[in-house]
């Protein structure tokens, strides 16, 4: 029976099936096209903060040239052990020297420079990680890790920590560290080096007649990138060995995700987790970001240039250093060479 004056509620209407895929695509979409911007900006911030401090590294170095008329040497050969083969020499590299001028004086006075980099005394300094070191889109630059079992002398307990910014070397790297100043070989071999911090260096910057804003001083070399049981080895912030204290440019920039040929030339490359290229740090204090398709020599199967030579110095045991030759270097070499004489245009980088 209907009575005069009233109603019948009105059903709930809720979303149909359609409509709650509808806006759940409208979100998915939002989202897709926020992400991206979202992780654009937050790479932006990092690659600001590299380049901030890439700057105060390169401060720090044009400091020590003004105390010291010299920029930091590279690596100073310290006696370690006979593995086999001869003496093994380890040292220091330009970064433990420049820590006084980057407000680490706390780090300089604990580490031990009479003793070699892997002596048991340096063993807290060796585990110190500090942001100074490492580039923010390099996380695995701040993990600290225990010594690859190669290094079967040191104490137990005995890790490193690692670094994301190393020294311009120059077109090549060094074979080998098996010597000290006294051995033939050093002289011969140090001599192939076309940087700016290398063995035993003491450059001016009076010396740079290439210019100082066109010459590398510092650059990236991502320690993540490389692969697990190579970072056990490699990219130690102190350590003055060829694949810890320098970066040449034999190899182009983020050689070792695509290496097709040596591994040595790859470890020792330029490299970073920015999109298209790596910052570097110029010898008069400016930072640029120079891009993966700079203009670079060609490589043969071995990875080294076409046209390159060798420097025998010794035959007992045989050590030998890699000079231009007849190769020829292009813009991402002449930005590496402090007097080579090269004219770069802007339009290159």
């Amino acid at each position: 029976m209907f009575i005069r004056g009233l109603t019948a509620p009105r059903p709930r209407r809720g979303f149909t099936l359609i409509e709650l895929l509808v806006v759940i695509a409208i979100i998915a979409v939002l989202i897709a096209l926020l992400l991206p911007a979202v992780q654009a900006a937050r790479e932006a911030a990092r690659r600001a903060q590299c380049v901030n401090t890439l700057k105060q590294w390169a401060l720090a170095a044009n400091n020590y040239e003004s105390a010291y008329q010299s920029l930091p040497p590279g690596h100073l050969p310290q006696r370690w052990f006979d593995r086999g083969g001869g003496i093994w020499y380890t040292g220091v590299n330009a970064f433990a020297f420049m820590l006084g001028f980057i407000e680490q004086g706390s780090l300089f006075n604990t580490y031990n420079y009479s003793h070699s980099m892997r002596h048991s005394s340096n063993v807290t300094a060796a585990a110190t990680s500090l942001s100074i070191f490492w580039c923010p889109s390099d996380p695995a630059a701040a993990q600290t890790r225990p010594l690859d079992s190669w290094y079967d002398l040191q104490p137990p307990g005995f890790v490193q920590s690692a670094r994301s910014y190393c020294a311009n070397r120059g077109t090549f790297w060094m074979t080998d560290f098996r010597y000290n100043m006294q051995h033939p070989c050093y002289q011969p071999i140090t001599a192939t080096a076309t940087g700016v911090i290398y063995e035993n260096s003491r450059t001016r910057l009076a010396e740079i007649t290439d210019g100082t804003s066109n010459t590398f001083l510092f650059g990236e070399q991502a320690h993540g990138i490389l692969s697990p049981s190579r970072q056990t080895w490699n990219h130690w912030w102190h350590s003055g060995w060829m694949e810890d204290a320098f970066f040449d440019t034999t190899a182009t920039i983020n050689a070792w995700p695509r290496k097709t040929r040596s591994e040595w030339h790859s470890v020792t490359a330029a490299s970073s987790f920015h999109p298209g290229g790596a910052n570097f740090a110029m010898c008069d204090g400016s930072v640029r970001f120079i891009k993966e398709t700079i203009a670079t020599w060609p490589l043969d199967n071995s990875g080294l240039p076409v046209g390159y030579a060798l420097v025998n110095c010794s035959t007992t045991p045989a050590y030998s250093g890699y000079v231009q030759g007849s190769a020829l270097p292009q813009i991402y070499q002449a930005l590496s060479t402090r007097a080579g004489g090269e004219v770069i245009s802007a339009d290159g980088l």
